[in-house]
């Protein structure tokens, strides 16, 4: 298992933009366990809230790192992976 911490060590952040690749991460992994169970979770086809059991969801190494690239392209700086 990678370290995810150890490896992001080295991309100078601000606090802000660390919230904005770590909600970037977690959207990822939702959106990867949705497309997994082949539904939306929480909605019904008539809209009402279902009581679904909770899944482990997995962050990846690439999301985080997609999530940095982002905010640094936001920021006009360069990123080495």
């Amino acid at each position: 298992m990678i370290d995810i911490s150890e490896v992001v060590k080295k991309y100078e952040m601000t606090g802000g933009s660390i919230l904005n690749v770590v909600h970037y991460a977690c959207l990822r992994a939702v959106e990867r366990q949705e497309k997994k169970d082949g539904v939306l979770r929480n909605t019904s086809i008539n809209g009402d809230r279902q009581k679904k059991t909770p899944h482990n969801l997995s962050i990846y190494l690439s999301d985080v790192l997609l999530g940095i690239k982002k905010e640094f392209a936001k920021e006009g700086k360069p990123f080495f992976s």
